[in-house]
């Protein structure tokens, strides 16, 4: 006889979006943590391999050449002593840009951390606030950008790697066309699995250096061990949170098309009027409401997803938890 099957997930995100819903103080870290992607396990996948297949710009260094051209040495001290004004312009644009990035990096990564802290104190029934999760978040910003950093870094070497076989592919340049394709299809999936090993890894790195105040390569060593116990649970639930993206997607796309419908008569009655300021007006607020619409909507979707992966964590780092497919078979029995 098979064990009847405990539900895992259903729970996890019942609990992350009652999270979600009732701390609204949340949907601000996710806002900004979304800045770099809701779905870091996601996202370098289909960017990276939509690059790949796009041209391969990663291997077309052509493209930049205008820029190094620009840049060269006789170049810039030509345009120095024609227009000193202009390059001073420049070089304080290019240091604002430098501060700006480098404080949208401590935005973010802050409240990465912030938002886990939050939900680990909402978990075990801890009030919380705004402030404290922001001090939680600076707490922990050094070895939380440090885990991202290297998981970002080894991703995108594995895109460089990858880009060889799918260049000789697209290209024809190894001489045998099905043995590139093979190559390609291969290094692609190998890449895929490489790049999910890296994103879970950091996942939960995070979660030890957060929520169990763990050095930074005691971390690393200890979501090893999480991940190689948990690897079949892990995948789920990314491929699960994956369907709830993709479905959060559809809804903004069906959203959007409803929401164009009043703003498209309003245009069309104010074009026929001829009433060009209510015209610019409508296309204004409309574009503003729409951008609002849809940072709320990241917000909340990140922050659920953040949610997830931290009760998540403190589940399997609890206790033993199988996978929706372990016990679909009856091996948990």
């Amino acid at each position: 006889m098979f064990k009847k099957p405990t539900q895992v997930y259903r729970p996890i995100f019942k609990k992350a979006w009652e999270i979600t819903k009732q701390n609204r103080f949340l949907w601000i870290f996710g806002l900004f943590a979304a800045l770099a992607g809701n779905g870091g396990i996601y996202e370098i996948l289909f960017k990276g391999f939509g690059r790949i297949v796009g041209k391969g710009d990663l291997a077309a260094g052509s493209n930049w050449s205008w820029i190094f051209e620009t840049l060269s040495f006789p170049r810039l001290e030509d345009i120095y002593v024609r227009s000193p004004l202009f390059v001073s312009f420049l070089w304080v644009l290019f240091f604002a840009i430098l501060v700006a990035l480098a404080f949208l990096i401590w935005l973010v990564i802050t409240s990465r951390g912030a938002l886990v802290a939050s939900v680990k104190k909402i978990a075990s029934r801890k009030k919380t606030n705004l402030h404290e999760g922001w001090t939680e978040g600076k707490k922990y910003f050094w070895p939380v950008l440090g885990l991202n950093a290297l998981s970002k870094a080894m991703t995108f070497g594995l895109l460089v790697l990858i880009t060889v076989p799918a260049m000789m592919y697209l290209t024809g340049q190894g001489g045998n066309l099905g043995l590139d394709l093979l190559l390609y299809i291969l290094s692609f999936v190998i890449f895929t699995a490489l790049a999910l090993f890296i994103s879970f890894m950091a996942i939960y790195a995070s979660c030890f250096v957060i929520m169990e105040n763990k050095p930074f390569v005691e971390a690393i060593r200890l979501s090893w061990k999480m991940f190689i116990k948990n690897w079949l649970i892990s995948i789920e639930m990314a491929l699960l949170l994956f369907l709830i993206t993709i479905g959060v997607g559809v809804g903004i796309i069906l959203f959007s098309i409803l929401y164009m419908i009043p703003v498209a008569l309003l245009l069309f009655a104010f074009s026929y009027l001829e009433l060009s300021l209510g015209f610019w007006l409508i296309i204004f607020l409309a574009t503003l409401g729409w951008f609002v619409a849809l940072f709320f909507a990241g917000a909340i979707l990140s922050t659920f997803q953040f949610s997830s992966w931290t009760l998540l964590f403190i589940e399997i780092n609890k206790k033993k938890i199988w996978s929706k497919l372990l016990r679909f078979v009856g091996l948990n029995k």
